[in-house]
């Protein structure tokens, strides 16, 4: 019981404590006082946080990985068989409209996309690719990355790509040089020719084989001074029976010089006639 004559104080004049131990010798009313004091910064603090996220960058979450397009090679100046492509996600899902530059190097083994230029902008679809144009290799041969970037997103490390040298085809005369015989004597060896690109062996290669149409000559099966023929697996084309056009004399065929031609043609020709 309370003495009579003591006014009890209002609730109001009662202090908000400053520390937990102020707040127990109050009692429960300022704790909870306090509590409610304290879930309200609370709520006031994460709000805060809230609208921080929603005002950053859109950029910031952006992903931007490469989908298609790297590790291809193309002869000097002749198209990738392959257009680059990237795609653009943010968590996960794909982003439709953004603007994706791709960039092959100004100098040095490179190439052009379809506008003439080493670079150019795409834009992603609603799947979130974005797919640039037909990429054609310079005249200069090498490796390279053609870079990929997004305004605002980390970059990655690009295409990986080579212009490779342009092939060297060449024919050489293999067997038939340097026999004589009789005029109208068919030679006993047919001409043939050997024809490699860097080196290998090519086949289903026409060969022409070409006599002079004057002096020492001679002509193939078909009467004719020329004769097409097809190389075999090993590169080889041989010629049909070449036999010397009536001369006083013998007729010789002298050992021929390499050629590189493209598409291969051999000449032998048939040396004037040994007096």
């Amino acid at each position: 019981m309370r003495p009579r004559g003591l006014a009890r104080k209002p609730a109001f004049f009662f202090p908000i404590p400053s520390s937990l131990e102020r707040v127990m010798h109050f009692g429960g009313k300022v704790s909870r006082i306090f509590a409610l004091t304290s879930c309200i910064a609370a709520l006031v603090l994460l709000s805060s946080c809230g609208g921080s996220n929603s005002s950053s960058s859109s950029s910031a979450s952006l992903k931007l990985s490469l989908a298609n397009g790297s590790q291809q090679n193309a002869v000097v100046g002749t198209a990738f068989g392959q257009k680059f492509s990237v795609v653009v996600t943010n968590a996960g899902s794909p982003v439709s409209g953004v603007t994706v530059t791709f960039a092959a190097p100004g100098s040095g083994a490179s190439g052009t996309f379809a506008n003439g230029s080493a670079s150019e902008t795409d834009t992603t679809g609603s799947n979130g690719i974005a797919t640039s144009s037909t990429f054609t290799a310079n005249a200069t041969a090498g490796s390279y990355v053609v870079g990929v970037s997004v305004q605002g997103v980390s970059t990655v490390s690009g295409f990986t790509v080579t212009n490779d040298a342009a092939p060297v085809l060449a024919v050489n005369a293999k067997n038939g040089s340097l026999q004589s015989v009789l005029m109208s004597t068919p030679f006993p060896m047919p001409l043939s020719a050997v024809v490699t690109q860097n080196g290998t062996p090519m086949s289903g290669m026409t060969v022409t084989f070409t006599a002079p149409s004057s002096s020492a000559s001679g002509t193939f099966s078909s009467g004719k001074i020329i004769e097409n023929d097809t190389t075999d697996s090993n590169g080889i084309a041989t010629s049909s029976t070449f036999t010397p056009i009536r001369r006083l004399g013998l007729s010789r065929c002298p050992r021929p010089s390499p050629e590189d031609l493209s598409p291969p043609r051999l000449a032998l020709p048939i040396s004037r006639p040994l007096y």
